[in-house]
């Protein structure tokens, strides 16, 4: 299952040329985008020479992160210049989702990496999400760091055409092609080869070998439920995006 930032990575490849970018041969495919998350502290020389890699491979790369930007202040203080650039030149495409497919994607995720990982934990870790959601959008749309617009995942499935268009003009970038979203994932397997001789993968998605569908039973208790539904009816069905209109 490709996740929302992910299948917004992968629109951005897809329609744009200016976004298109490539790997070599053996790089995974965390090299077709820039990942923030790990600047929020020092960090390795040899992370430095891989982030100006994947920034300076493509006309116009492609960053993401997951953190609110009330996390800003450590990127800047440990990284300057980073910090600058993108203020100067960026531009922030907040990907929206369905709190409940965010949770079961978390899930999945976690359940998949932590060695650490326990069922007993999930009904903690999925309301703690769901506060983290509540301080996380409000903090973004009211980013001074760079300009931001909205793509909502389930408007990009339906009204493919018309969301790309907006993003193009966002972005002020020229489509490529007729508006298309990107081909779907073939399997953990087909991952795994065109991470190893790909070049051009048509998903840079991150596969787990948990699927989100194991945990669906976790949005029907009750304080997980409640905490949804309290974040849903602040301002409708997606608050952050009642809140940017």
């Amino acid at each position: 299952m490709r996740s929302g930032t992910h299948l917004a990575i992968d629109t951005l490849r897809t329609n744009f040329d200016c976004f298109s970018t490539w790997k070599l041969p053996l790089e995974n495919n965390s090299y077709l985008y820039a990942d923030l998350d790990v600047y929020m502290k020092p960090v390795q020389r040899c992370q430095i020479a891989g982030l100006r890699s994947r920034l300076t491979r493509p006309a116009r790369p492609i960053s993401k992160c997951h953190w609110a930007l009330s996390h800003w202040n450590r990127v800047s203080a440990c990284h300057p210049q980073l910090s600058r650039w993108i203020g100067s030149c960026g531009k922030i495409l907040m990907v929206v989702r369905d709190p409940r497919k965010i949770i079961l994607s978390n899930l999945a995720w976690n359940a998949s990496n932590d060695k650490d990982f326990s069922l007993d934990a999930v009904p903690g870790l999925a309301v703690s999400l769901v506060a983290q959601l509540d301080r996380h959008w409000p903090d973004i749309l009211s980013s001074t760091v760079a300009p931001v617009d909205v793509l909502d995942t389930s408007l990009l499935l339906k009204q493919t055409g018309s969301s790309i268009s907006d993003v193009a003009t966002f972005l002020d970038a020229q489509q490529s092609a007729s508006p298309a979203l990107p081909d779907p994932l073939r399997g953990l397997w087909a991952s795994r080869l065109q991470r190893l001789v790909g070049v051009r993968p048509d998903s840079s998605a991150i596969l787990t070998r948990r699927r989100p569908s194991e945990f669906s039973w976790i949005l029907r208790l009750p304080e997980v439920e409640d905490a949804i539904n309290e974040l849903l009816q602040k301002t409708g069905q997606f608050p952050f995006l009642a809140a940017h209109q």
